[in-house]
């Protein structure tokens, strides 16, 4: 921010003009939007005064706290959004403390439950068995081969019989 302006308090910063209804959020992050609304500043030019990501000071704004890196980076955030619009640090920091102690109710997400199976088909069981059959039919066939005695060697002749023994050493 090149222009300094008077120093705002938090109690002076009013919410966005433009929100209606009960569950819009009231938080710091409001007010801290509805300052920089007031002090004519966009999200990147504000983003980009106190050096955080756009998606961040958004989180701010909106309240999502949770959606920023943790808690002590959040509290620098705000001092540094506080101070670049000139409103009283101390007060605004106060008010996200009260705010981020509060018990947040998150909806629950449960996953939707998978739709139930239903029996195979009775032609899926009779080839399922006939492969079944034949696989097991093949696997005999194969190991039979294994069983079978290997072919004898036919005894040395008695002229090399003395070529085909060996010395004891």
């Amino acid at each position: 921010m090149n222009s300094p302006s008077p120093r705002v308090h938090l109690r002076e910063v009013k919410s966005d003009p433009g929100a209606v209804g009960d569950d819009v959020y009231q938080g710091v992050g409001a007010y801290l939007r509805a300052a920089r609304i007031r002090a004519g500043l966009d999200e990147r030019e504000a983003a980009k005064e106190i050096n955080i990501r756009l998606s961040q000071l958004r989180a701010i704004e909106a309240g999502r706290f949770y959606e920023l890196p943790g808690l002590t980076y959040a509290q620098g955030f705000i001092r540094a959004y506080a101070q670049a619009l000139q409103l009283d640090v101390d007060a605004m920091l106060q008010r996200f403390k009260e705010e981020s102690e509060k018990p947040r109710r998150q909806p629950l997400i449960f996953p939707a439950p998978t739709p139930a199976g239903r029996l195979p088909s009775f032609r899926t069981v009779v080839m399922s068995l006939l492969l079944a059959a034949v696989v097991y039919g093949g696997y005999l066939q194969w190991t039979r081969n294994e069983r079978r005695p290997a072919p004898s060697v036919d005894p040395v002749p008695a002229r090399l019989a003395p070529l085909a023994t060996t010395p004891d050493a």
